[in-house]
């Protein structure tokens, strides 16, 4: 009975406070609240296929009920459906895990960034169309881009649409972010590339998109001199909610950590957009400690440390006002 009082340990903590745990179990696994009473009180024993419908319902892995060895570590994978409309069901899939951690009572998002937080793309709808575009194309190899041009007024709204709310839901959580000094310039040479091989259709959109990005530095830039992310059109929160790292020589991957009243969980990304998740204690202290050590190798330059900040995004402006003359 441990393994099922772990299970149902982990269910109660997937269910909103202002819930009767006891009757969404019974709503679900379509029995009695006299039965539910007993499977979660562990006076009966629940069976395979109740438990596979709790962790698949709840997004729990079973292998992961117990402590784990450091080399058999279980994963949740989210991955587009290498089809146009998969990237937005995979934005919604974002949003609707953005939403879980936001439920769970998230005190603390950690997010190292190799390349620019796509949440930093997605307030700007033609950043974020260009981005789809690349990804769509040269990452995904979708039908949907295989002889396309990119153009803004051409990209799907539904999509944008979706990237935005991911966006939105993004502000409201707590977050330290830890940006490589590569994060510009990788989005900088996708555009330049891009447009050397022909595929914009205009000279305009591509200008456009620098500017774009030039606008996104300017609203990090604003977050980080405040230490609180917000958004453009809608006035400061009252709490102090975001706190960024400058590390100059470099990271190797895109990796985010969740601290919330009821666990840690980490995430990996995989293949730019996929990403893997994991609820495992020994997995995720590894990752809390290489994140502590990769912030304590970087420079704190948000609310301090000013003249560094000024000189960073000074010179994430002239990268792209290289990018942008070169285009001209």
């Amino acid at each position: 009975m441990e393994l099922q009082k772990l299970l149902f340990r982990r269910v109660r903590s997937r269910i909103p406070a202002h819930l009767a745990a006891e009757n969404e179990v019974a709503k679900l696994l379509s029995i009695s609240l006299e039965e539910a009473f007993k499977l979660m009180r562990c006076v009966s024993a629940i069976s395979l296929d109740q438990a596979e419908k709790l962790a698949a319902t709840y997004s729990i892995a079973l292998d992961n009920l117990r402590p784990q060895s450091p080399t058999f570590l279980p994963f949740q994978y989210n991955a587009i459906n290498y089809n146009m409309s998969s990237l937005e069901e995979y934005f919604d899939s974002v949003m609707d895990e953005i939403k879980n951690i936001d439920l769970y009572g998230t005190r603390q998002l950690y997010y190292a960034a190799s390349d620019l937080p796509v949440f930093a793309l997605f307030q700007f709808a033609e950043l974020s169309a260009f981005k789809l575009f690349y990804w769509g194309k040269h990452v995904y190899d979708l039908p949907a881009f295989s002889d396309a041009k990119f153009a803004i007024r051409h990209f799907p709204q539904e999509s944008l649409a979706s990237a935005e709310r991911s966006w939105k839901q993004y502000l409201k959580i707590p977050s330290v972010e830890v940006w490589s000094s590569e994060v510009i310039n990788n989005i900088l040479r996708e555009v330049f590339t891009l447009w050397q091989r022909g595929e914009f259709l205009y000279r305009s959109d591509a200008l456009l998109i620098c500017d774009q990005i030039g606008e996104m530095i300017d609203h990090i830039a604003a977050q980080a001199a405040c230490g609180k992310k917000f958004h453009p059109y809608m006035p400061l929160p009252t709490k102090e909610n975001y706190t960024l790292y400058y590390n100059e020589i470099g990271i190797n991957n895109n990796a985010l950590l969740v601290r919330s009243d009821t666990g840690t969980t980490a995430y990996v990304c995989q293949n730019e957009l996929n990403f893997l998740h994991t609820e495992n204690e020994i997995y995720c202290l590894q990752t809390q400690r290489w994140f502590f050590q990769l912030m304590g190798n970087s420079e704190l330059i948000s609310q301090t440390n000013t003249e560094l900040r000024e000189r960073v995004f000074a010179q994430m402006h002239q990268n792209v006002a290289y990018v942008k003359a070169q285009i001209k």
